[in-house]
This record gives structure tokens, sequence and C-alpha cells, in this order.
């Protein structure tokens, strides 16, 4: 199963939740990513300091830290409450193909049809440039949401004639509305 990923901060070194396979729920394995390293952690291991896997099913994992037992979506966090986002972002015409070089977006789906774009990689030295982290799922562009029909080389080019978009995204369980000036 695809995963987005959901972020543990408590204090300690992050982890993001990559995927999971279930055996039998609530039994099963959760893949997850600290430090740059991934490994397979089962039902009842530590995950990460002060946290431990309680559960795991196909689309969310059951965790339990100092704070109480917590149900993980993928793409919802633990705790914490991530920064606003600053905008307008001011980019020029040549800086985008760059800039998307260094982004891996990667289709959505929700009941088979694509619902927007993961942002499973965004280069940390584009991050406060483009407002965009790993783990956000651009949902529209201008109103218009990212689904299998949108033409993004049309969507592209329009952004481009306008000289700037604002974009909507999902971080976490929150909306953002990202503006963007194009020279």
């Amino acid at each position: 199963m695809p995963a987005v990923a959901a972020s543990h901060t408590a204090g300690h070194a992050p982890w993001e939740l990559r995927g999971t396979i279930v055996t039998h729920a609530p039994a099963g394995v959760a893949l997850v990513e600290r430090d740059g390293h991934q490994r397979w952690c089962r039902v009842h291991t530590t995950v990460s300091p002060g946290t431990t896997l309680v559960a795991v099913y196909p689309t969310y994992v059951r965790v339990r830290n100092s704070t109480g037992e917590h149900v993980v979506n993928f793409g919802a966090p633990i705790s914490g409450r991530p920064p606003k986002p600053h905008g307008p972002y001011r980019l020029t015409a040549d800086d985008l193909p760059v800039m998307m070089k260094r982004v891996q977006l990667i289709p959505l789906q929700k009941n088979g049809h694509v619902v927007g774009y993961y942002a499973n990689h965004v280069d940390k030295k584009i991050r406060a440039r483009i407002g965009l982290r790993p783990g956000d799922v651009i949902v529209s562009v201008d109103g218009i949401h990212l689904n299998e029909n949108v033409n993004i080389g049309h969507l592209y080019r329009t952004v481009l004639s306008k000289g700037g978009a604002q974009v909507e995204v999902r971080r976490h369980d929150r909306t953002l509305n990202l503006r963007y000036r194009i020279r």
C-alpha cells in the first residue's frame, strides 16, 4: 500500500509513517523512517523514544506516548502544530523547471481517482522558498482541482501567463492557501 507520511516530533528525533502491512488487524507491521533510515516496527515495539506502536490497520496505526493513545491516519500529525506558511512566494519563470526537479510529486488516489498530488520529497534547500514540505498534498491550483482530467501542461502555461497562482495544500489536517508570484 502506498503511504503518505505522518510525523511525530514530540521532543525527539522526528519519524514518519511510510506504510503498513496488516496480517490480522490490529496485528501487523508499520514502516517508519527516522533520521533517513527506514525500519519495520511490530505492534508493541518502540517506534520513537517514548512512543509505542499499539495497533496496525490498512489506512492508519494507533500509537501510545506520554499524552495517551492516538490514532494516526496517513497524512495526520500526532502532535504539534505546523507553522503557518508565508506568502506570496516569489519565483521567476526560469525557477519553475529547476524547482520541479527538486520536488517529487506522486498522484494521491482515493477510491481509484486522483484527488491531488502528494509531495513525497521536497529538497531541503528549496522548502522555505516554495512553502512545500514532504507530506503536503496539493489539492488545487487557482480553484482547479488536481485530478486525472487536469492537463498539467496547460495548467503550467496558464500559471505562467497569469504571473502567479493560488495553490490549495492539505498539510496534516489543515488546508493552507499558498500564494505564488511569478515574474
